[in-house]
């Protein structure tokens, strides 16, 4: 069957929509391969299929944020460095032969050039699902004007647009990936949720919200539901 390494360069028990990947191809009769970090517990109908493998590794300290501008840069290129060696040889070592590598972005460096490098090296097709845009998300820290953001504009275009398919979150991401990418078939894949949430049953909702309100507020003498706002 087909082999499909999927890359996520960040705690893979928190990127639901991956799982959703890895699941849906698996169930389809797909082999795949997760490369990503641990932290967080993945969905237990992901980690117990029989037909995914999870390569998990520690994930690497994070550059305070409090740190200056230059300083924050230069922890970030020393972190991606290894993160990038890391990738590589997840990719090229430790996975079986993909037929296809599918990945995450953000973050796009190093994911796009190692991930685009260990694909061309193992005949695979590169697919990248656009989640967020890097530079985007680098420029809410540095300011849109810096220069280490222009530079992973420039590399997140680059690398982006040389995979062989393209999915994306939104018809927005869509446009802009046509408008402004030089990527003009990128396909709109919109998040369902799994088969494992389904709407509270009526009988069971006033348990459930005097749960979640246990020592937070209290429950109403008149019987009437509260609203609850999550942010």
């Amino acid at each position: 069957p087909m082999r499909v390494a999927i890359v996520v360069l960040g705690d893979f028990g928190q990127s639901p929509r991956m799982q959703y990947h890895a699941l849906a191809l698996a169930d389809s009769g797909r082999d795949v391969e997760v490369i990503a970090y641990a932290g967080s517990a993945p969905f237990r109908a992901v980690s117990d299929h029989p037909q995914i493998t999870m390569h998990l590794t520690r994930a690497p300290i994070a550059a305070a944020r409090r740190l200056p501008g230059f300083l924050f840069v230069a922890w970030q290129f020393m972190r991606l460095c290894g993160q990038g060696l890391g990738l590589l040889w997840n990719l090229l070592l430790i996975a079986g032969k993909p037929d296809v590598v599918l990945v995450q972005n953000p973050p796009a460096v190093p994911t796009l050039a190692i991930a685009l490098v260990a694909a061309r090296l193992r005949s695979a097709r590169l697919i990248i699902d656009w989640h967020n845009f890097s530079h985007a998300m680098l420029a809410l820290r540095l300011g849109p004007d810096h220069g280490a953001v222009r530079m992973l504009r420039w590399h997140e275009r680059a690398f982006g647009r040389r995979a062989d398919a393209h999915l994306c979150v939104s018809r927005a991401m869509q446009s802009e990936l046509r408008a402004h990418w030089r990527i003009p078939n990128a396909a709109v894949l919109y998040d369902r949720p799994a088969e494992m949430f389904a709407p509270t049953l009526p009988q069971e909702r006033s348990t459930l919200l005097r749960r979640i309100l246990n020592g937070v507020a209290p429950w109403p003498d008149d019987g009437k539901r509260p609203a609850i706002i999550v942010c």
